[in-house]
């Protein structure tokens, strides 16, 4: 593996721990939340239940798009040694996916739009260059 790959790895892992701390944090809140749900229910205040609801799926959608991209960077380190590039971008492409996971996940948490785009788009084009690399590697098997 390369030195790139266990970076990508600890970063990830990193980012695992963090957001699996915010899942606590949101999971200590739910009781509270369906609390509040039910009572707004029962007084028929939809446009408040729909604010409430929407902030909530916020914060447990950026716990699960994080989770999931922290997942996303541990899968191309493991592929790391297959991807047919030089070095270079492979260190490249490793240290630009790290600071698009590491960025989306706080971006989209505070609801910084802008910043999530940019950080989502960088994710998807170092997973496009990775599965190019990965078929260049293909190719000289």
């Amino acid at each position: 593996m390369t030195k790139m790959g266990k970076v990508m790895i600890a970063f990830a892992l990193l980012m695992i721990f963090a957001w699996l701390i915010v899942g606590l944090y949101l999971g200590m809140g739910h009781h509270t939340y369906s609390s509040k749900m039910a009572e707004l229910v029962e007084q028929g205040n939809l446009i408040e239940f729909w604010n409430t609801f929407s902030s909530w799926k916020g914060y447990t959608s950026a716990h699960s798009h994080a989770l999931c991209t922290s997942f996303v960077l541990i899968l191309i380190a493991l592929a790391m040694p297959y991807i047919g590039f030089s070095d270079k971008i492979k260190w490249i492409t490793g240290l630009l996916l790290i600071i698009g996971v590491g960025l989306f996940g706080i971006s989209h948490w505070f609801e910084w739009i802008p910043l999530m785009i940019i950080s989502g788009v960088l994710i998807i084009a170092m997973v496009l260059v990775s599965f190019i690399g990965a078929l260049r590697g293909i190719k000289k098997l």
